[in-house]
Order: structure tokens, then sequence, then C-alpha cells
């Protein structure tokens, strides 16, 4: 009888079959800042957009950012660095129409003041860097569009800058014509090679 009875509970249960397997979620780039108060991760359908939280353990205040991804805490714990991807069905429909590469979705920037929960975006960035020990300055690649005189109209031209920003005071520089870029170990230092 107990036999017959979980053949029948078994015969109820879903199969596993790709609809199931497209509902499953995953968790990843889990984080917690050195001093232990800010816990970050990522939940990721299988094909879609995902979801960054970010969570105070002590007072359990959390914000949730859609499409956030690839998270970097500064040494301080007050700071957290990451990317805002662009939506995955434009993404998906822009290369389906096999749009140019400069007329693709743009991925953004997200920064997060872990002591307020201040969300911040920088849209139209490519790729951001940031120190590794405390000092709290990103570097970040965008482009810019100036109005270039054409002969018959004036059409806008981009052009790759690299700006660094201090996440302490807001203030930033533009660098022009940068190929590569990246912190030192200590944070204190940035390091450039111009085109």
């Amino acid at each position: 009888m107990v036999m017959v009875a979980s053949s029948a509970a078994l015969a109820r249960k879903k199969p596993l079959d790709h609809s199931v397997y497209d509902s499953w979620q995953s968790t990843a780039a889990a984080n917690v800042t050195d001093d232990g108060k800010t816990a970050v991760w990522q939940v990721n359908p299988q094909e879609g957009d995902g979801t960054l939280y970010i969570r105070n353990i002590e007072s359990g205040r959390e914000i949730a950012v859609e499409r956030g991804g690839a998270p970097t805490l500064s040494k301080d714990g007050r700071w957290a660095v990451f990317t805002v991807k662009a939506p995955f069905a434009a993404t998906r429909q822009a290369k389906i129409d096999k749009k140019k590469k400069d007329q693709m979705p743009k991925d953004s920037l997200g920064i997060v003041n872990l002591e307020t929960f201040e969300l911040r975006k920088i849209a139209d960035v490519s790729a951001f860097k940031n120190t590794a020990e405390g000092h709290n300055f990103v570097a970040y690649q965008t482009e810019w569009k100036k109005e270039v005189a054409d002969t018959v109209k004036k059409a806008p031209k981009a052009e790759k800058i690299t700006v660094v920003l201090n996440l302490e005071t807001g203030r930033s520089d533009t660098l022009r014509n940068v190929d590569k870029y990246g912190f030192d170990r200590t944070g204190e230092r940035l390091a450039v090679i111009f085109k």
C-alpha cells in the first residue's frame, strides 16, 4: 500500500522539461564588505535580465537594482560600483536587426553609497575600473558626442573619453585618446596608455 501511494505522489509531480529549466534562477557575484556590514549578490534567470541586491546586514536595509551586475566593493565599505546592463530584450532585438556596434543599446555605471543607499547611474559607460585599497575613485569610459561642422549639415561625432570620478566629492576629470587605463594596487595612481 505504501508503494502505491508513493507511485501516485510521483505521478502528480510536474516532469522536468525545458519550461521548468527556463524558470530556474542562479545566484552570482556574492560578496561582503571587509567590515561585514554589507552583502551584495546577483539573482539571474536562465535568460533575461537579472537583479543585483545590496543589503545592510545590521539594519536590514536593502536596494535591488534591475540589470545590475559585476559589483565591486570599496575596501572601506562605503561604495558599491557595478555595471547596469542594457535591457536584454532591447539588446537581443538589436542583434536580430543587425545593428552596428555604435547603434547597440549601451550599459550604464551604477554607484551606491553604502551609508545612505543613494543610487547614482551614469549612462553610456562601456567599461570601468576602480581602486582596490579604499581610495574612493572610479575611472570609466564613455562616448562624448560633439557637433562637427559638415559641408551640408552638423552631424554628431562620438569620441571615446575616460572620466576619473572622485566618489567622495563628485568631482571628475576627463582624459581623451586613452587606449588602456588602470589603478595601481594602492589606488593612489592611475596608469594610462594614450593612443
